[in-house]
Formats: C-alpha cells, structure tokens, sequence
C-alpha cells in the first residue's frame, strides 16, 4: 500500500524500519559496509525468517530507484518508554535493577550498540532533512558497549547486583550474536553525528525510568 502511494505521490519519502538481523550470519565480527548478508537456504531455521523478511524487503526497496525509500537497520535500541516486561538483556537488566534481584547471564562477554532515541531522532531528522534518495543506513552511537562493562557501571550508578551462571537459558530469538552492531558509518554522508555513545545512552534512559534509591 505504501509503495503504490510512493509511485503516485514521487516526492514522498518513504522511511522503513529494516534490522540488523538483514545480514545474516553469526556475528563474530561486527558488521561494517563490506560485510556480505548470508542465509543457508537449504538448512533453514526459525531464526533465519525474520532476517529473510527484511533482506526481501530491502532488496524490493532497492529496484524502485526512482522512489525515496531509506531503510533504517536497526541493531540495539533502548528507550525508557518500551516494554520492560520483554524478554532482551537490557530489559532483563532494568527489571533486576527495579525489583532488587540478581542478575544472572553467561560468561559471554558479548558487544552491542545501544541507540536511544535522542540519537534516533537525530538519525530520523537528518534523513527528513537531506534530500530525495534511495539508501539504506545502519543505525550507530559514538561506540558500542561490552555486556560486562556496561554491568559494571550500572552497579555502581544504580546498584545493579549480577552474576555469573553458565546454566541460565539466554533468550535469542534471532540466534546468538556475539558482536551485534555495525561499523558502517554511511549515516555520516546525510549528516548523522551521534551525540552520545552506547553506555550513555543507557544511562540516561534508565535514569528516566527512576526505579532506583
């Protein structure tokens, strides 16, 4: 419905919220702008469908050159306003935090970027205000953040008590990623320049939710 309203109103910009998933693949590595999508399409799993849904939406968006159409890939987003009943780690982190409980996560000392929204909305506006084109960005702060460091500083700010178990059964619905972010900075070409990094962002979302002393 969107793309046949694009095709008779051409000055339309179009922004679509595609995934870091897109790219496939088990993530030992960031990602960055040479970074090739991979999907084994003769051992499909559960965890390849969501990835497969947002590389065909993309690549559709892409054949319609003539159209404004700029795909946003989201990797890690925190914002004090979502669910924090859902099963993620900063979300399993908050509710630690609120109800004064111990968290416990694996030995996996996993990486990931945490974009909140005053970043998202500056990534948002700088696509309103550059020009008519058809791209996609991947979404980044000013650095990215380790599990343990980030834990490490929420037990000092706000009390947070972890531990590590190995048994725990960790929740990945698009499979396990140990460097869950990008180190592609095209964003820069529309004049995106993240104000904060990942930790910061963090900070400032969870002192928002003010479920500390």
């Amino acid at each position: 419905m969107v793309l046949e309203y694009l095709k008779h109103h051409k000055k339309t910009k179009y922004i679509f919220l595609s995934s870091g998933a897109v790219y496939g693949g088990n993530y030992q590595e960031p990602v960055d702008e040479n970074t090739v999508a991979t999907v084994d399409i003769n051992n499909l799993v559960s965890t390849d469908w969501y990835a497969i849904s947002k590389l065909y939406a993309e690549a559709k968006h892409r054949s319609l050159s003539e159209l404004s159409i700029v795909d946003v890939r989201v990797f890690n987003y925190f914002s004090h306003t979502q669910d924090m009943n859902a099963r993620f780690l900063i979300t399993d982190i908050v509710r630690a935090i609120k109800n004064k409980e111990v968290f416990k996560t694996s030995a996996d000392n996993i990486m990931r970027d945490f974009i909140s929204p005053p970043d998202f909305y500056c990534l948002i506006q700088a696509i309103i205000d550059y020009d008519s084109t058809n791209m996609v960005l991947d979404c980044y702060t000013k650095s990215p953040v380790s599990k343990f460091n980030l834990l490490n500083e929420l037990v000092g700010m706000f009390g947070l008590e972890y531990e590590v178990d190995d048994g725990i059964n960790i929740v990945n619905a698009t499979g396990i990623k140990s460097n869950y972010y990008s180190l592609n900075k095209a964003a820069k070409s529309i004049n995106y320049n993240p104000k904060n990094t990942s930790l910061e962002g963090i900070i400032q979302e969870v002192i928002l939710l003010r479920i500390y002393d």
